[in-house]
């Protein structure tokens, strides 16, 4: 019994299963609307490929495009898109629009974000956007858009205003708590997202309120759907 406990938690605790069971239950449940084809994914904030097994798992046949720009997480990024057909590394930062942005750098390579201003010895990337990008590169469709930029989540939309009609799912980290200063509210995405017909899908990894301990949600990753898709399904 005990071996059976301890091989069970071992099972629970493994990167593997996390990923199977938990973090990739939105590509799973998208890839039904791209069965038979090659979705175009955008992955904005890539840091080091965490979602790339995932979306090949599901979509195998998927063009991926990795956003990101610090150069500790592009050389992680690329090791993990080598052998992995479609995945392009783009060493940039996107936001709303065309130039250059400092990074701030973090323990927590997933928590590494851009600013605007230098407050000292902070490296640069240079930095795009989406419209940008698509009219660079001839893109008039993005099936999926990833975002996860550390609060940045409003500039990468605002920079992507001439596709936006033109996305299926965007699928990105939102604040729920309105005093978590650090993500990207909800509201200010749904009152962005609404008007153009985008619809919320389902919230996925649910985080609570974890620095307070209080009993409610601080953030979640939330799908919006298009209406393209959902009056199609």
């Amino acid at each position: 019994m005990i071996a059976k406990i301890r091989n069970k938690f071992g099972q629970w605790s493994s990167s593997r299963y996390w990923a199977d069971n938990i973090n990739d239950n939105f590509y799973k449940d998208v890839s039904r609307f791209f069965q038979g084809s090659k979705p175009e994914i955008f992955y904005v904030g890539a840091n080091v490929g965490q979602a790339l097994r995932p979306m090949k798992r599901y979509m195998p046949g998927a063009s991926i495009k990795c956003f990101e720009p610090f150069p500790a997480n592009v050389t992680r990024l690329h090791r993990r898109a080598k052998g992995k057909n479609g995945v392009e590394v783009y060493p940039m930062g996107v936001s709303d629009r065309p130039g250059e942005l400092f990074i701030v750098p973090h323990d927590n390579p997933t928590m590494v974000r851009l600013v605007g201003e230098d407050s000292g010895g902070l490296e640069k990337t240079d930095v795009t956007t989406i419209d940008q990008f698509c009219a660079e590169h001839t893109i008039d469709r993005i099936n999926i858009l990833k975002i996860d930029v550390e609060g940045l989540e409003m500039n990468v939309l605002h920079g992507a205003q001439g596709m936006l009609s033109r996305v299926d799912c965007i699928y990105l980290e939102c604040g729920i708590n309105p005093d978590n200063e650090w993500h990207t509210s909800l509201r200010a995405v749904s009152d962005l997202l609404e008007p153009l017909g985008f619809r919320i899908a389902r919230f996925y990894e649910q985080v609570p309120e974890w620095p307070t301990r209080q009993p409610h949600l601080r953030r979640a990753d939330v799908a919006f759907l298009s209406p393209e898709i959902y009056a199609k399904h």
